[in-house]
């Protein structure tokens, strides 16, 4: 399959598209051909090696995040991934080839205590796209059926996969962790990105 993976930190000149091996995929996992991944700020981070750098010297931890491996090269960024299935594992009983969805390919882990405190973006024992676990860019993601949710044929790719993670997240925060209902005053900062957008 084409890839877009990065080997080393630094520009967008950085990025190497080649081609590499599909993906195998177990029998609870399904394998979805990308048609639209996002592009997000966490992307830029990983790609420039700011996460890498700045995490490694908060934490003491050389590059990486605590709790979580340290970064590997080659990375492949994308934390988004919308498309079309084509093979399922003997297990899998939720979707079948040809579903049209979306996922995010690094969910967070249920069963961290973090994520059980409703704090699921501080959640151990996960990998991220661009660190231990392959994102989006590429022709072929294989995740488990769990990661992944069917959209209707009236959204298009290029919005599920630009809307799925920062709108799922705008949505969190104002349903259920502020708890706000009509006519409440608010005040959004940073609200030029995606996800300020989608709060908006």
């Amino acid at each position: 399959m084409k890839a877009v993976r990065l080997f080393e930190f630094g520009g967008p000149d950085r990025l190497k598209y080649g081609d590499y091996p599909e993906p195998d995929i177990g029998t609870d996992d399904v394998l979805v051909k990308v048609i639209a991944t996002s592009v997000s700020r966490w992307d830029i981070k990983y790609r420039t090696g700011e996460v890498h750098q700045f995490y490694g010297a908060r934490t003491g931890h050389h590059g990486g995040i605590h709790g979580r491996v340290a970064f590997p090269m080659p990375m492949q960024l994308g934390r988004d991934a919308a498309g079309e299935v084509v093979a399922v594992g003997s297990g899998v009983d939720t979707l079948k080839p040809g579903d049209r969805v979306v996922g995010l390919v690094h969910p967070e882990n249920p069963s961290s205590i973090s994520a059980i405190r409703g704090l699921g973006n501080l959640s151990t024992g996960v990998d991220l796209p661009g660190h231990t676990m392959f994102g989006g860019y590429a022709q072929y993601v294989g995740r488990p059926q769990s990661y992944w949710i069917k959209i209707s044929p009236a959204l298009t790719f290029d919005q599920a996969a630009a809307a799925m993670w920062a709108c799922s997240t705008a949505h969190h925060i104002i349903a259920r962790r502020l708890n706000v209902h009509m006519n409440d005053n608010v005040l959004i900062t940073g609200a030029s990105g995606g996800m300020g957008t989608a709060t908006l």
